[in-house]
Parts: C-alpha cells; sequence; structure tokens
C-alpha cells in the first residue's frame, strides 16, 4: 500500500501498530502496518507496487514520521 492511503488510514485511526522489519534479500528494512480487527500486515509499497526497501533504519523510521506524523515511541530487537 502506497504512503498516501496509509497516511489517510493513519488518521481515521484504523493502524493498530507499525513495524519495521529485515529484509534478508536486499539487507534493508521494510515498513510493515497491521490494521485494528485484521490478523495480517501490508507492507509500505513503491509508486510501482513493489514493497518499499529502505536501506537504512534513520530513512525507514523517516518515513513513519511522514504517514503518522509521530516520531515513534518505542523500538523492539527481536533475535
Amino acid at each position: 500500500m502506497q504512503a498516501k492511503m496509509l497516511k489517510e488510514l493513519f488518521e481515521r485511526g484504523v493502524v493498530a501498530a507499525v513495524s519495521i522489519l529485515p529484509e534478508p534479500m536486499s539487507r534493508g528494512w521494510i515498513v510493515s502496518f497491521r490494521f485494528k480487527g485484521e490478523d495480517g500486515t501490508v507492507s509500505l509499497q513503491t509508486a510501482r507496487g513493489g514493497v518499499r526497501v529502505f536501506s537504512s533504519l534513520d530513512t525507514a523510521v523517516s518515513s513513519i514520521e511522514g504517514i503518522t506524523g509521530r516520531k515513534p515511541t518505542s523500538m523492539v530487537v527481536g533475535v
């Protein structure tokens, strides 16, 4: 899903959580959104419909800030 639509959904209050996950095939990071009342997740996509992969955590966090208008309040690192 593209950033514009995710921003609209966030503003409507249907986003339950946002996660940054490693993308092992490209050694980058993807941003994933979970919606209230739904089990699955949706990844941030490029304009061409592919999954957007960030080269650094900083750029992934900046993207989340652009969509939500908020800085992340916590970070959980999985091992």
